[in-house]
């Protein structure tokens, strides 16, 4: 496929974030391979439109980029699922002590308080001030899940902690699953009543 005029080879994939003014920002943390398989592959640049506010491939100098691939998701994950406690204090140090989360960052005075709690690979538990007994839950989440290495001792130490025990640890098969495939899993309520479940499997 010929060169297009101006357009360096060297700067034919250059992950760009788009902002305002049609300038770009290249985002050096994400491979080329992760944001454009499809693309990357096959080397195709005729196909493809800028879309404003997507990542996209191009050059901040060429003025000429491509829109992101359909097989590339536009979220990357949960960041963090939030809890009101009651007792903010006894709350953080329990995800602390009790799960092994690492405070990353905290705002608010008061029952305005809140805290980012880092269980692992960038993903927070967010913990905020100002439950107050007989308040409405907040949605309709069943539980959380924590993936661990060992289900056993994860559960045994957030009961130490104060959890409380729902399902003792134990190795679960799905009825009716894509494949066979075992999990084990445990279950605890925190200090605040929301249910953590502790899930250990190789593949999933």
């Amino acid at each position: 496929m010929a060169e297009r005029s101006g357009f360096e080879p060297e700067n034919r994939f250059k992950p760009v974030t788009h902002l305002a003014g049609g300038r770009f920002r290249p985002l050096s943390h994400l491979s080329e391979a992760q944001l454009y398989p499809e693309i990357i592959a096959e080397r195709d640049w005729a196909a493809y439109q800028i879309t404003r506010n997507v990542f996209c491939l191009g050059c901040e100098d060429s003025g000429y980029q491509l829109k992101m691939s359909s097989t590339v998701s536009k979220t990357r994950g949960f960041h963090h699922v939030a809890l009101r406690a009651f007792d903010f204090d006894a709350t953080v140090r329990f995800y602390e002590e009790g799960i092994g989360c690492v405070r990353k960052f905290g705002w608010g005075t008061d029952d305005t308080r809140a805290a980012l709690m880092d269980v692992g690979d960038g993903n927070y538990i967010e913990i905020f001030a100002g439950r107050v007994p007989g308040s409405v839950p907040e949605g309709g989440v069943i539980h959380f899940a924590l993936r661990t290495d060992d289900t056993d001792a994860a559960f045994a130490r957030a009961v130490a902690a104060g959890a409380t025990p729902t399902v003792e640890p134990k190795n679960a098969q799905p009825a009716n699953a894509d494949r066979p495939i075992t999990f084990r899993v445990a279950f605890v309520n925190g200090l605040d009543g929301e249910s953590i479940e502790f899930f250990q499997n190789d593949e999933l």
